[in-house]
């Protein structure tokens, strides 16, 4: 059944029910919200009871609410996860992508809303020396919404898993975690993202933020930054303050609203002594699906649709210069190879991290009738080790006939499927 969605500007507008999860944008102030779950069906009326028999309650009483309670703060962690001013550094010269599909607009009605309780978010993003990112942020939910969302989802950390934080970006997420706090009804997480910021240099290093929600600097002091950001939820109005904390050397700390990157120098590298070492790792996911064909080549607007990335650890004591790592997709792709992407200077212990968003053959793709299989390459180098390594794995091109299914999409890509396939559909992919 349809969804009703109100902005924080007053107006109200209906989407279909598939678009639960998702962003839309408001015609009225261009304000982009996240469609709330849809409300429970209403279940049949029971049959009257017999003369002399004293009717029997109901015993899903209340379980709508609760469940829609639950499935609230579900999306306002999404909100938490994938929006505000969460590090999403896209690291070296991942390919341009093209004209950025227009999100489903929200058609509005003046109609005002009922008004809602505010939530709070106050996160800390602590990157270190090697660029690496500890994220830990505590969400103050209402008492009523935390104790329901407490008995619906006991295991927070696994509720974070299963919503896709891992896949809601290309970044490498480990030692995801997460409690709750009774006395103040606080739900608190916390998550490790390797390789988020990385040098331009020998001293210069960058990180760049999301902007999906109006992210806005409120000061820089010494190492830090930090920002502010309002968001409309199903749950009300969330407002989050972010502390970026930078490694306690850095100076020359910047930001540039243009670019959304915030800049910072700290010393040079040292080797520790002259034994080298790299670990390099090639992870790939199965399949490629061609109903999203070209939505693959927009890494700005479908940062979960990667098709491989590749992880570097200088496992050494030297440090390692000139890194660059370039992706091939057999004959599904419009060029031989992807561009080189680069990094400067691996320092010993950083992790370097490059994701391949293929930009496909359209007309290629639309000829496929059933899965194919295909060989996904990569090749790597570095001033120290000048010749490439490649490596190659395999994996299979379904055809858009094939991976329509709306679960299929929901699972290889996560919540933004149904939206992608609209436009990869919208901008003349030849789809059954």
């Amino acid at each position: 059944m349809p969804i009703t969605v109100t902005c924080s500007c007053k107006r109200r507008g209906v989407v279909p029910d598939n678009c639960a999860g998702l962003r839309v944008r408001c015609k009225a102030c261009g304000r982009r919200l996240v469609v709330p779950p849809a409300p429970p069906a209403a279940e049949a009326a029971p049959a009257p009871p017999a003369p002399g028999v004293a009717p029997t309650p109901p015993a899903w009483r209340g379980r709508g609410r609760r469940t829609a309670a639950a499935a609230g703060v579900v999306v306002v962690l999404l909100l938490l996860l994938g929006a505000g001013v969460a590090l999403s550094g896209r690291g070296g010269a991942v390919p341009a992508p093209g004209p950025e599909p227009e999100p489903p607009q929200l058609a509005v009605a003046p109609e005002v809303p009922e008004e809602s309780e505010s939530l709070t978010m106050n996160a800390t993003v602590e990157i270190d020396r090697v660029g690496d990112a500890r994220f830990k942020a505590v969400l103050r939910l209402p008492t009523n919404v935390y104790t329901v969302f407490k008995a619906e989802t006991p295991n927070i950390a696994l509720a974070l898993r299963r919503i896709g934080l891992s896949k809601r970006h290309w970044r490498k997420v480990q030692e995801v975690q997460g409690s709750f706090e009774d006395g103040t009804s606080t739900v608190s997480l916390g998550w490790l993202v390797r390789g988020l910021a990385r040098p331009e240099g020998d001293t210069k290093w960058v990180a760049d933020l999301e902007d999906e929600e109006g992210a806005k600097l409120m000061t820089i002091e010494r190492n830090r930054a930090i920002f502010s950001t309002a968001t409309s939820s199903p749950l009300g109005v969330l407002t989050a303050k972010t502390n970026v904390v930078l490694p306690a050397e850095s100076r020359e700390v910047s930001w540039s609203a243009g670019a959304r990157r915030l800049a910072y120098q700290i010393p040079g590298p040292r080797a520790a002594g002259s034994r080298a070492g790299v670990a390099f790792d090639l992870e790939a996911k199965p399949q490629v699906l061609g109903c999203l064909a070209k939505c693959y080549g927009n890494a700005r607007r479908f940062p979960e649709l990667w098709a491989a990335r590749a992880l570097l650890k200088n496992t050494g004591e030297e440090v390692l210069r000139d890194y660059r790592v370039r992706f091939r997709l057999g004959d599904y792709t419009k060029a031989d190879w992807g561009p080189w992407q680069e990094c400067p200077v691996v320092v010993p212990g950083q992790t370097v991290l490059d994701a391949y968003f293929p930009i496909l053959d359209t007309k290629r793709v639309a000829t496929l009738e059933g899965t194919t299989p295909a060989r996904l390459e990569v090749e790597y180098q570095s001033r120290t080790r000048p010749d490439h390594v490649a490596q190659r794995t395999a994996v299979r091109v379904r055809s858009a006939r094939e991976c329509r299914s709306p679960g299929v999409l929901r699972r290889e890509t996560g919540v933004h499927a149904p939206v992608a396939l609209a436009d990869c559909g919208s901008s003349g992919m030849a789809l059954p």
